[in-house]
């Protein structure tokens, strides 16, 4: 994929339909806690209930941090993963229609009917977008 390298980082989940990293980040913790929660070693287990009950731990922030951004219920066990696909509302709607296009051109740059001069057109037109 032709991306300029300076292409906007609000636009790069939106071009591949990817997690944002942050949203991998939290589902990364969840799988984590749940399998603290989940463990067969009773001392691992209480350190989950001490996260969950906050004790002031950075994972007992980031969990509360989670549960408050997506909506979920800290006091359920195992945490639901969050649905980190949903688009952020700061998303706009700009941003998305960029995104679109962008993913469009590339698609169609990749065909191997496009000419070659068109192809450079394209890669311009990109640019322009993820840049500007």
């Amino acid at each position: 994929m032709y991306l300029h390298n300076q292409t906007h980082c609000a636009l790069l989940p939106l071009i591949c339909n990817d997690f944002s990293i942050e949203g991998k980040l939290h589902n990364r913790f969840v799988n984590f806690y749940n399998s603290l929660i989940r463990s067969s070693n009773h001392c691992i287990q209480i350190i989950g209930k001490l996260i969950k009950q906050g004790s002031g731990s950075a994972a007992s922030h980031t969990l509360n941090h989670v549960y408050h951004k997506y909506g979920l219920n800290k006091y359920r066990c195992p945490l639901p993963m969050p649905n980190s696909n949903v688009i952020d509302c700061s998303t706009s709607a700009e941003q998305l229609s960029t995104a679109t296009a962008v993913r469009d051109f590339i698609y169609t740059r990749w065909d191997v009917s496009t000419a070659p001069q068109i192809k450079d057109d394209f890669d311009s037109s990109i640019q322009h977008l993820c840049v500007n």
